[in-house]
C-alpha cells in the first residue's frame, strides 16, 4: 500500500499516518478492535476510537469510578518496543502534565497497560485546524489573528516552563466555536517536546542529530539536526500562519526531502506575492516573514513578543479583540486586544476535568488516612503479630530486568521480565559436572481473556539452548528447541490464559554441560489479544487443525525447521476450493490439500481454533503428515490429494478449483517447508519469525476439477519433510538439568 499523497510505500501494519509526509492513510479497522471494551488499569473503559497519529491511537474512554469521559492516547504496540520512542512518549506525559493553560490540552494520568503506554487527557470537542484549512482553503486575517494569539498564550506558559513543543502544525491545534461565534483553540500533542534543562537520559534521546517534526513546519536548525530552543516553535507558528492566510504551505515539493531542501536553501516567497488575489495586509505579512526568518536570532525572541506583534496588527487592521479562555487565570490581567471568557466550548459536564480528579484523589487520601488511624486497633483485635506479618512480609520485586541477575537457578530466584522487553543472560557456571546453568525468569500476563503468546531466545555460539514455559502450577506448557548451537528458539502463536508463568533457559539435555560467559543470549516474551486471523499452535496434527472461514486471511508462522501447520475449512461443501499462501523471503513452501472420504474423520470430532494452552504437542502430528498424501499415518482415508511446489525460496504457492462435494468432510490444508541441508548438515532455515498469509476461498455451486495445474503435482509419493534438526515442539527438549521426565514438572522448591 502506498501513501495517497506522496506515494511512499507504507508498512503492512499502517499506523494511520504517512511517516514521510504526515498525510492520513487508511488503517485496517481490525487493528483497533481488541481495545474497544477493554478496562485499562481498572479505571478507564475504552468506548471507541476517535483518531490516529504517527505515535499512537486516541480513544474515548470513561473513568468507571466517576462516570466522566476522557481521551486516551495509546502508543502503537510495535513502537512501544523502541526505547527512544517510549522515552518520547513518557516525556510527553511529563511535559504536558506540568501545563495548565486553558488553551493547552490537559493531561491527567499516564502509565502502561498490556505492553502499551497510555496517556489520559481531557476530551475536547472540535476540528483540527489542518482539516479546517483544507475545507476553507484559506482563512481571512480577521479570523486567523485571534487564533494565533491564543496559540501564543499556550506556548508562553510552555516556554516559561522550559518546554519546546517541536511539532507545532495545524493538525496539532483543535478549533471549536463558542456560543458567541468566536473561534477557540487548544494546542495538543507535546510528544516531541524538548526540555531545555536536560537530564543525563534526556541528552541521549534528543542530541542524536535526528530530524524530528513535520517537514512543512520545521525550522532550518531543526532540519539540520541541531539543538533547538523555543524559537523553533516561533518559526512553526509563522509557517502555520502562512498556511492559514494563503491556503498554501511555505515550501512545497514532490517529496519530503525536497521540502526540507527548499526550506534550507530557497528564499521564502512573501504571502502577498504568493496570493496577490487575497489582498493580504502588509503589516501581517511582516509578522510572518520575521517569524519565519532562517536565522533563529532574527526571529521574535519569545512567543510573548510575537503575540504583542499580532495584537498590534489587530489594532492596525481594526480586528475585534481576541476572545481567550481564562477564568481565574486571566481575570486579574489586563492585556490589550484580549477579552477573557470563563466558559469553554470544548468540554461539557460529562467530561473529565482536572478538578474532578483532584476531588476524587482527595477523597481517596482521606480514606487512606482513616485506614491508617484504624490500623493500631485492628492489630490489637486481630492478634497484631499475624496481621503485621502479612503487612510487612517481603514481596517479590516486580520491576522488569534488562539483564539476568544471578542466582536465578530456582523458582524462588526467578528474575522478573516485562512484556516485549528483551533480557540479556548468560549460560554461566555449571551447577555440577552433569548439569548446565539454568536461568529462570517470571512474567505475569494481565488481560481480560486468553492472549496470543510468543517468545524468542536468540542463540549463542557453542551451546545448544532450549526454552521451556511453565504455568503457575509449575506444569510445562510448551518447550522448544529449534536445532543446534546459534539457532534462535522461536515460539509464536501460543494461546495462554492470564496468570503467572515461568520461562526456563538451559542447555539441551544429553550434551556435556558447557559454559559461555562471553556471548549473551536475548530472551523476549510478548503477548497480545487474540484475533480471528491468528494461527494458533499447536496445529501440527489432524485433531489440532485450525478451523478457518472462507474469504478470511490467516496469519501463520513456520516457527521450527520441522513445523507443519494444518487447517480445516468451515462449512458443508458443495462447490470448489481455492487456496493461496503468500511468499516469505528465503522460505521454500510446500502446500498440500487433501480431500477426505465421507465418514473418514469418524472419531475426530469437531476441532476448533482455540488451540488451548496446555501440552507441548506437535511432533507426533508432524511425523504423521510425512506420508505420500499427508494422512497415511493418521488413520483417515484420503479421497484425493494435491501438492503445490513451485520450487525455490521466496515464492508463494496456490491451488485452484479443488472439489469439495456436499456432505464430504472438509479438506485438510497443510503448509510446510522443505528441509534445508548443506553437506548433510541442517542449516538454519529462513523466516522462522516471518509470517505467511493463507487464504481459502470456497466457491459454492462451482464444480472443482482435479486436472493438474502448472504448479501442481498429481497424487503420488512426495518427499518427506526430511530430518528434523531437533525435537521441536513434540516431546520438548527432554529431561534437562533439574527436570523430571515423567511429570515434566519443574523440580520441587528448594528447602
Amino acid at each position: 500500500m502506498k501513501c495517497p499523497k506522496c506515494n511512499s510505500l507504507l508498512s503492512a501494519s499502517s499506523t494511520g499516518i504517512c511517516h514521510s509526509c504526515g498525510a492520513d492513510v487508511p488503517v485496517d479497522p481490525s487493528s483497533t478492535f481488541s481495545w474497544i471494551g477493554a478496562l485499562v488499569e481498572g479505571r478507564y473503559k475504552v468506548l471507541d476510537i476517535v483518531g490516529r497519529g504517527g505515535m499512537g491511537e486516541v480513544y474515548r474512554v470513561e473513568h468507571v469510578r466517576m462516570g466522566k469521559i476522557a481521551a486516551m492516547k495509546l502508543l502503537h504496540e510495535e513502537l512501544a518496543r523502541e526505547p527512544e520512542i517510549v522515552a518520547r512518549f513518557q516525556r510527553e506525559a511529563k511535559a504536558v502534565s506540568k501545563l495548565s493553560h486553558p488553551h493547552t490540552v490537559q493531561v491527567f494520568d499516564f502509565g502502561e497497560h498490556e505492553g502499551s503506554l497510555f496517556l489520559v487527557m481531557e476530551y475536547v470537542r472540535g476540528q483540527d485546524l489542518g482539516s479546517l484549512c483544507r475545507e476553507e482553503e484559506h482563512l481571512g486575517y480577521k479570523r486567523a489573528l485571534p487564533m494565533l494569539v491564543q496559540m501564543c498564550l499556550a506556548l508562553e506558559e510552555a516556554h516559561d516552563a522550559g518546554i519546546v513543543h517541536r511539532d507545532i502544525k495545524p493538525e496539532n491545534v483543535i478549533v471549536s466555536k463558542g456560543t458567541d461565534g468566536a473561534d477557540y483553540i487548544k494546542v495538543l500533542d507535546f510528544g516531541l517536546a524538548l526540555f531545555r534543562e536536560q537530564g543525563p537520559d534526556q541528552a541521549n534521546i534528543t542530541q542524536q542529530g535526528n530530524v524530528i517534526g513535520t517537514p512543512y513546519y520545521m525550522s532550518p536548525e531543526q532540519i539540520r539536526g541541531e539543538n533547538v530552543d523555543h524559537r523553533a516553535d516561533i518559526y512553526a507558528l509563522g509557517a502555520t500562519f502562512y498556511r492559514m492566510v494563503t491556503g498554501e504551505t511555505p515550501f512545497s515539493a514532490k517529496t519530503p526531502v525536497g521540502v526540507l531542501t527548499k526550506t534550507l536553501t530557497e528564499v521564502l516567497v512573501p504571502p502577498c506575492k504568493r496570493r496577490p488575489d487575497l489582498n493580504i495586509p502588509g503589516a501581517m505579512e511582516a509578522v510572518i516573514m520575521k517569524a519565519m526568518a532562517k536565522e533563529a536570532s532574527e526571529r521574535y525572541s519569545t512567543a510573548r513578543e510575537l503575540r504583542k506583534a499580532l495584537e498590534e496588527c489587530m489594532s492596525t487592521l481594526s480586528v475585534p479583540n481576541a476572545m481567550v479562555l481564562g477564568g481565574d487565570l486571566w481575570s486579574q490581567t489586563s492585556i490589550p486586544r484580549i477579552e477573557v471568557v470563563t466558559s469553554s466550548p470544548f468540554t461539557s459536564e460529562t467530561n473529565l476535568k482536572r478538578e474532578d480528579l483532584d476531588r476524587f484523589e482527595n477523597k481517596l487520601k482521606r480514606r487512606r488516612v482513616g485506614s491508617i488511624l484504624l490500623l493500631p486497633l485492628l492489630l490489637v483485635l486481630l492478634g497484631g503479630g499475624v496481621l503485621a506479618y502479612y503487612l510487612l512480609r517481603p514481596t517479590e520485586s516486580t520491576a522488569a530486568l534488562a539483564q539476568e541477575r544471578e542466582p536465578n537457578n530456582k523458582l524462588e530466584e526467578a528474575n522478573p521480565i516485562g512484556k516485549g522487553r528483551p533480557v540479556k543472560g548468560f549460560i554461566g557456571k555449571r551447577l555440577s559436572a552433569t548439569k548446565s546453568d539454568v536461568d529462570v525468569y517470571s512474567f505475569t500476563i494481565k488481560a481480560q481473556g486468553p492472549v496470543l503468546f510468543s517468545a524468542r531466545l536468540k542463540g549463542i555460539p557453542y551451546i545448544n539452548t532450549s526454552l521451556q514455559i511453565y504455568d503457575d502450577k509449575f506444569e510445562e506448557v510448551v518447550a522448544v528447541d529449534c536445532g543446534p548451537e546459534r539457532f534462535d528458539e522461536v515460539l509464536p502463536n501460543r494461546v495462554l490464559d492470564p496468570g503467572r508463568y515461568y520461562a526456563v533457559v538451559q542447555q539441551v539435555a544429553g550434551a556435556d554441560p558447557k559454559t559461555n560467559i562471553n556471548d549473551h543470549y536475548l530472551l523476549t516474551v510478548d503477548w497480545r489479544p487474540l484475533r480471528r486471523s491468528d494461527e494458533v499452535e499447536p496445529n501440527d496434527g489432524l485433531e489440532q487443525a485450525n478451523q478457518v472461514v472462507s474469504g478470511e486471511t490467516v496469519v501463520g508462522y513456520l516457527s521450527r525447521p520441522d513445523d507443519v501447520d494444518v487447517y480445516r475449512l468451515a462449512g458443508q461443501g458443495g462447490g470448489s476450493l481455492s487456496v493461496t499462501v503468500s511468499a516469505v523471503a528465503g522460505v521454500d513452501f510446500r502446500l498440500r490439500v487433501v480431500g477426505l472420504r465421507a465418514n473418514s474423520l469418524g472419531a475426530m470430532g469437531a476441532s476448533s481454533r482455540s488451540g488451548g494452552s496446555g501440552g507441548s504437542g506437535g511432533s507426533a502430528g508432524s511425523a504423521g503428515l510425512a506420508g505420500s498424501d499427508g494422512t497415511a499415518a493418521l488413520g483417515v482415508s484420503p479421497g484425493w490429494a494435491r501438492l503445490a511446489d513451485t520450487g525455490g525460496g521466496g515464492k508463494g504457492e496456490a491451488l485452484d478449483k479443488l472439489p469439495w462435494p456436499k456432505g464430504a468432510p472438509p479438506p485438510l490444508i497443510i503448509v510446510e517447508r522443505k528441509s534445508v541441508s548443506v553437506g548433510g548438515t541442517v542449516s538454519r532455515p529462513a523466516g522462522l519469525d516471518q509470517p505467511y498469509r493463507l487464504k481459502l476461498v470456497f466457491h459454492r455451486g462451482v464444480a472443482g476439477a482435479l486436472a493438474p495445474a502448472r504448479n501442481t503435482m498429481s497424487p503420488g509419493p512426495s518427499p518427506s519433510p526430511g530430518p528434523s534438526p531437533g525435537p521441536g515442539l513434540g516431546p520438548g527438549p527432554g529431561p534437562g538439568p533439574g527436570m523430571t521426565p515423567a511429570s515434566r514438572r519443574y523440580p520441587p522448591r528448594a528447602g
